[in-house]
This record gives structure tokens, C-alpha cells and sequence, in this order.
């Protein structure tokens, strides 16, 4: 694999970091996972509009290099043999100590590996997933709003669920709300109407969420849309579930903490809403 380096192109082997880069010492990097379909980059204006606000939540200084990504995908694209990819822009604050503010100069590193999607059956059968006991982030720690490296907290609720015979884990906010899962955004149709947990909540501003809001908007099947501060047992009422992410697209739930969701198949909310975003895809 070709990466792309600060500024440079460079086989895997020869990418290499700083020991005393403060992301590989302390997780302190901002980074965001783009997908190429046909060469095309999905999204890329809500990517790098969210990737510029982590910059700020993060207090990382200004780079201009942010302005030139879409170039160095096209190339790292090229120079991989790649169309259909997954793609991740990682931005560390640098080398530095703990008590340095300023002056950093920022790493930049872009992968580009093969996107492999999931069989279709999956979409068809849908997952499992279980509440886990590890709470999303307080916002007033570290804001998951910011797409950090940081990113312990998601894999033990991860790991968690994984234990537990589950494909992914539900987390909560440290006042008990649904919050998101692991590596991705949830949703629920309960009464007709699809829901969400809202932003204030704390959690991530997935891409494909906002995406899956404005073509929920527009489904005369669905009675309403709504942002809202729920706890767990609105997922025990839902009749479908479902998590979204810019990988899994929209991807079911069938059983929810052991039990089935509705009919334990795909319901025709997210079956709908998945052919949807896949046509606002290149074609």
C-alpha cells in the first residue's frame, strides 16, 4: 500500500511516525473515514466541513494542508489501483510535550485500503447488538462531537459487546440516555415515527446520520422524525432499529439485548431508507 505522509507518497513499510509524536503518546489526533465509490469521494463537503470543527474542538492551529485532501485522494487513489475504497485522514498535533501549546507542526497521514462491503445477506438478516456498561464520553471531558484517535472509550464498549456474542454495543450517556454505538449512529421507528438521539446528547455528527434525517424528512411512510433524549426502554418499544455509519450505510437490527426487534427481519423503513442513500451515490 502507498500512504501519503506529509506531503509525501510512500510504501507502508517507509510510513513512520515519531516515537514522540503526541498521537502515538497520548491519542492526541483528529482524523475522519471517507469512502470512494467509482473513484468518487462520498460526501466529501460534510467530511471536511466536520474534520474543519473537530480542528477547532480539538484546539488544533489552522493548517492549510486541510485545503489540498481532495487532490492527495485522487492521487492516493491512483497510485493504490483503488475506486472502490475506504479512506482515513489522520491529523496528529505533532511532536511535543504535555505542557507545549502552540507551535506545533502538525502529521498528516491518508490510507487508502480496499472497501469491502458486508454481504448482503446481512442486510437482509440484520445484527445483533446489547446496551454495554461503558458510558459515551461526558461532553464536558472529551466532547464526542470531535473525531478523535482518542478513541478508547469506543473500543471497550466495543470489546464489550463482542464478549457478549453481540455485533455491536449501545452506549449511554453518563446520565443514562441512548447515545450511539461503538462505530456508529442508531435510529429506531416506534409508533410510526423514525427516532434518534439527539445531538446535545453527546455523539457523534455521523455524516450518513444527517444524510438519513434529510431522506427521512421526505418518506410519506414515515408519521414524523424526531431528535430525542430517550432512554434504553424506547429501543425495547421500537418495531425497527437500525445503525448507520458511512461503512455499514444503513444497516438493521434484528435483536436487541437477547430479543427480537418487530418480525426479527429487516423492516421497510430501513430497507427504504438504504436504497435511498445509495442512489444519491455516483453512478
Amino acid at each position: 500500500m502507498i500512504v501519503f505522509l506529509n506531503g509525501e507518497f510512500v510504501p507502508e513499510e517507509k510510513a513512520v511516525i515519531s516515537v514522540f509524536d503526541r498521537g502515538f503518546l497520548y491519542g492526541d489526533t483528529v482524523y475522519e473515514t471517507v469512502r470512494a465509490h467509482r473513484g468518487r469521494i462520498l460526501f466529501w463537503e460534510e467530511h471536511d466541513r466536520r474534520l474543519r470543527r473537530s480542528f477547532v474542538l480539538a484546539a488544533f492551529e489552522p493548517d492549510p494542508r486541510i485545503d489540498a485532501l481532495a487532490s492527495v485522494f485522487d492521487r492516493l487513489l491512483e497510485r493504490n489501483g483503488l475506486s472502490e475504497a475506504r479512506l482515513r485522514i489522520t491529523v496528529s498535533r505533532g511532536s511535543g510535550g504535555v505542557d507545549q501549546l502552540v507551535g506545533f507542526e502538525h502529521t498528516w497521514v491518508v490510507t487508502a485500503r480496499p472497501f469491502e462491503p458486508l454481504p448482503e445477506a446481512r442486510y437482509e438478516e440484520g445484527i445483533e447488538v446489547v446496551l454495554v456498561g461503558v458510558s459515551r464520553n461526558d461532553r464536558g471531558a472529551l466532547d464526542p462531537e470531535i473525531k478523535s484517535g482518542n478513541f478508547l472509550n469506543n473500543l471497550l464498549a466495543r470489546r464489550e459487546a463482542r464478549l457478549r456474542g453481540a455485533d455491536e454495543g449501545i452506549m449511554l450517556s453518563p446520565s443514562g440516555l441512548l447515545a450511539e454505538g461503538s462505530i456508529s449512529n442508531l435510529f429506531w421507528v416506534a409508533e410510526g415515527v423514525l427516532e434518534t438521539p439527539a445531538l446535545d446528547v453527546g455523539l457523534l455528527p455521523g455524516v450518513t446520520r444527517g444524510k438519513i434525517l434529510d431522506l427521512a424528512r421526505a418518506l410519506p411512510e414515515l408519521q414524523g422524525v424526531r431528535e430525542v433524549r430517550a432512554g434504553a426502554e424506547r429501543l425495547r418499544e421500537a418495531q425497527e432499529i437500525f445503525l448507520t455509519s458511512t461503512s455499514l450505510e444503513v444497516l438493521p437490527v434484528t435483536r436487541f439485548e437477547g430479543r427480537p426487534v418487530g418480525d426479527a427481519r429487516r423492516g421497510p423503513v430501513a430497507r427504504l431508507l438504504r436504497e435511498r442513500l445509495c442512489a444519491l451515490y455516483p453512478v
